[in-house]
């Protein structure tokens, strides 16, 4: 009997200390919740909300520069990629960049429903040391094309940098676009 009350309260106090370790430290929460507020900002067409999460110093970079770029097959079953460093260009580097930045999104949930097109995205790793943390958001977006009679489901990966300010978290820099798979799948008839 005595035993087993042992084993019982031994492997409760296993699982209870597992269970301390896989929950996020209040800073990492922190963290999630500017990049959240930053990407639902976005998503919602607030600009004024997405420019609350950034660093007055913030400077932005790009994997995929809309131009002259070499996209590496990441994995043999999928089209899964990601764009050379080399090719990485620099996207934002002044406050003014920044707020034409995030005024694009003003009407994006106009152009979004216009287009047909479901998008989403979400926080999948955070990372906190003392003041920094790196984070990584996953997004995808999925449409019907016309053309080709297709389904289209893109997904991508984004890292963020962030560092404590006077006790808040501010993204101070970010890499869009590390990362992008796309997959399409013919559709029913129409």
């Amino acid at each position: 009997m005595i035993r087993n009350v042992l084993i019982i309260s031994l492997l409760t106090v296993c699982f209870a200390s597992m269970s301390v370790f896989a929950q996020e430290t209040s800073d990492e929460k922190a963290v999630r919740a500017v990049i959240e507020s930053e990407l639902k900002g976005a998503l919602e067409g607030k600009p004024e909300q997405m420019k609350a999460c950034y660093s007055s110093d913030f400077i932005g970079f790009s994997g995929w520069n809309r131009g002259n770029f070499t996209m590496h097959k990441l994995h043999n079953d999928g089209e899964v990629y990601y764009y050379d460093p080399e090719d990485w260009q620099v996207t934002i580097t002044t406050s003014r960049e920044l707020d034409e930045y995030a005024e694009n999104f003003r009407d994006y949930p106009e152009r979004i429903k216009k287009s047909a097109m479901t998008r989403g995205n979400e926080v999948v790793s955070v990372n906190v040391k003392n003041n920094g943390a790196i984070a990584v958001t996953r997004h995808w977006g999925t449409w019907y094309d016309k053309t080709t009679n297709e389904n289209v489901r893109f997904e991508g990966r984004s890292v963020w940098m962030l560092r404590k300010e006077s006790g808040e978290w501010k993204i101070f820099s970010n890499i869009g676009h590390v990362a992008i798979g796309m997959m399409a799948t013919k559709a029913l008839p129409q």
